[in-house]
């Protein structure tokens, strides 16, 4: 009688698991075919919630918050990302576009012309940790991924505004190079 019940406990153990993880992907997919962003991330974080170990499921709901500019949200996804998935080349190289918008936001193109004059002045301002993090993630990415030249040229922008000319100039360099990314090219030229 205990083995019958321990097999049918088994059974259903290992059925319903099988049903959690085709619940998870069917979520995962409503929100790849889903219109609005809201209920995008309402089906990736449903899908997470029924498959932790989804990865494309935290991927894709990180776009969503980047773009909407719940930037927390965004890097602890794209970590999530990285854990599960650590050859993820996007993932480093998003991760670190999530810093690099965290740090300056919206005012970045005003950001950029008072740092860039004061780096005309040899005054090299002081730099948040978020700078850090997204030199750091887009250098993994590179590593990952040496033909990747978005990454290369966000790192050379991340450079430049650390005062780090020489390392900027071979970033853009290298971007120019590889000829892959039309406005990487351009930022490089720039």
């Amino acid at each position: 009688m205990k083995k019958i019940i321990l097999t049918t406990l088994c059974y259903i153990g290992l059925t319903g698991s099988t049903i959690w993880g085709q619940d998870a992907i069917e979520f995962y997919n409503r929100g790849v075919n889903s219109t609005l962003a809201y209920k995008k991330i309402e089906y990736f974080t449903k899908a997470i919630h029924l498959n932790p170990n989804l990865a494309e499921a935290y991927e894709k709901r990180a776009v969503h918050y980047y773009l909407q500019w719940q930037l927390d949200k965004a890097i602890s996804d794209y970590n999530r990302v990285i854990a599960l998935k650590p050859d993820n080349a996007n993932a480093y190289l998003m991760l670190g576009l999530a810093y690099f918008k965290q740090e300056y936001g919206e005012g970045y193109s005003e950001e950029l012309q008072n740092l860039t004059f004061h780096l005309s002045k040899q005054e090299v301002p002081d730099f948040s940790e978020s700078l850090e993090r997204a030199i750091d993630n887009f250098s993994h990415a590179i590593e990952m991924n040496p033909q990747l030249a978005s990454a290369y040229s966000y790192r050379a922008e991340a450079y430049r505004l650390k005062g780090m000319i020489e390392k900027a100039m071979s970033d853009a360099t290298k971007v120019i190079q590889l000829g892959k990314d039309r406005k990487g090219t351009a930022r490089a030229h720039k």
